[in-house]
């Protein structure tokens, strides 16, 4: 049996108790499954899912304690527990009945409207409406809630073979106050951007690991030195470098060094250099936003089932070279054109959307950021962001606009870029996840490569 805490169920639970004190229930052989508990919280904790089912429910039952299983969120490794509490799902023959509520927006467990239906127990950085509701079990201070949650996903709670359990809508629901969702395509890329997102562990902290200054905003610019520089100092003000320690950062900082950056002169990959690729590759694969991206293209069938396969295939949409526009021999690389950059003409940057990147050459010398960019149709910047349209300069071309994610790692831009890629070559996806809502543009070069991709900010949510 799934079960639930808070208000929703607690009627169930005290009939549940009445029978068992009557002698017309017995809990001995039941095995319960929680569907949710707060991150960072301890288990002791009276606002924990593990105190309350204890003191509300199991305490007064036969049940066996090795009988009930509640996510651990305090565990070291959160994507493991996850995938472990699956697992004993599965040992267990599988969940017969789900019993929970919905919340004021619709959530059911933690899985905001929206949720994939067939997401699986994860971790979800709580939306701010859900934050807002559980603050009158923290004394009404939002800064005592906590802000991360281990959920079973929809495709769990679907999974129940009880015929009574919830439906999940994907379109507009017709209870009161439950809001409109999206249309479907963008409502599983969100959904799985979101889950991205929550899962992308080494993300940098603006304010914390890094911070930037905007300054003004950039002129239009046909050249480096033409006179519109809105901004007078670096973007970059502190990164915390010990982030680059990381096995992935690591491996994918000593990609960029591989490459020409004029367009047209043709690349020749080393045998060094390919086994760079390979090792970058190597770092992010089992990381839990590339395990995410891999399990939803295999069950969309776009991705082999193998970690192998999968990295041959990430491979050849990455690194494989191919001729660029106006090249006859090949010159160019998804990667190459999306982190690291290249230069048409000597006078026009292209490509160049990695932040990493951008902080290197900036600390080099070789950047001269000139300011924000923004239009009537997209919103002014913010230095504790993570998403921001920019102008520069690099070995003497312009990049006119330009968009990054800042603070990102990079197994989160893979796996999200290669999602939407694969899914939707040559279009411009709009998905939502946390604060932001974004259009991914992806371009395709000869069906089979990246041509370019980046994210471009509509608005914050």
């Amino acid at each position: 049996m799934g079960v639930k805490h808070r208000s929703t169920p607690l009627g169930c639970y005290k009939k549940l108790i009445e029978h068992f004190k009557k002698g017309e229930l017995s809990f001995k052989y039941v095995k319960t499954f929680n569907m949710d508990e707060y991150v960072g919280l301890p288990r002791d904790h009276p606002e924990s899912y593990h105190s309350f089912m204890w003191n509300n429910f199991f305490k007064h039952t036969d049940i066996c304690a090795e009988n009930t299983h509640i996510l651990d969120g305090n565990a070291p490794d959160l994507q493991a527990e996850c995938e472990a509490y699956e697992e004993q799902i599965r040992a267990a023959g599988g969940i017969e009945l789900f019993v929970g509520g919905i919340g004021p927006d619709g959530h059911i467990a933690f899985n905001e409207p929206g949720s994939s239906l067939v997401s699986r127990t994860r971790v979800k950085t709580l939306a701010l409406d859900t934050i807002l509701a559980n603050a009158r079990f923290f004394e009404g201070d939002l800064t005592k809630v906590p802000t991360m949650a281990l959920t079973v996903g929809v495709g769990t709670v679907m999974d129940a073979r009880e015929e009574r359990h919830f439906v999940f809508l994907l379109y507009v629901s017709q209870a009161p106050g439950i809001r409109p969702t999206m249309t479907e395509k963008d409502l599983h890329l969100s959904v799985m951007a979101q889950e991205l997102w929550d899962n992308d562990m080494s993300r940098l902290q603006p304010g914390l690991d890094y911070k930037i200054s905007l300054q003004g905003k950039a002129g239009l610019t046909q050249s480096c030195n033409d006179g519109n520089d809105g901004a007078a100092f670096p973007l970059f003000t502190f990164v915390n470098e010990n982030i680059f320690k990381k096995e992935t950062f690591s491996a994918f900082i000593s990609l960029l060094d591989n490459y020409e950056s004029d367009a047209g002169e043709p690349e020749v990959v080393t045998p060094e250099e390919e086994a760079e690729n390979h090792k970058f590759l190597e770092s992010i694969i089992n990381t839990p936003p590339m395990k995410i991206a891999h399990r939803y293209l295999v069950e969309k069938q776009l991705s082999p089932k193998t970690t192998g396969e999968f990295k041959q295939q990430l491979y050849r949409i990455w690194f494989e070279l191919y001729a660029r526009r106006g090249s006859s021999r090949p010159d160019s690389s998804g990667f190459e054109h999306v982190f690291v950059g290249e230069t048409r003409g000597g006078r026009t940057v292209i490509g160049f959307h990695n932040w990493i990147q951008l902080y290197l050459q900036e600390k080099l010398g070789h950047i001269d950021y000139k300011g924000y960019s923004v239009n009537a149709n997209s919103p002014k910047p913010d230095d504790n962001k993570h998403i921001l349209a920019l102008q520069f300069s690099w070995k003497n071309g312009i990049k006119p606009k330009g968009s990054i994610f800042i603070g990102v790692s990079p197994e989160f831009e893979f796996a999200l870029y290669t999602l939407c890629f694969l899914t939707s070559p040559n279009e411009r996806v709009k998905v939502s996840f946390s604060l932001y809502e974004v259009e991914i543009v992806c371009h395709h070069y000869n069906q089979k490569h990246i041509g370019t991709t980046y994210p471009v900010l509509t608005k914050y949510l």
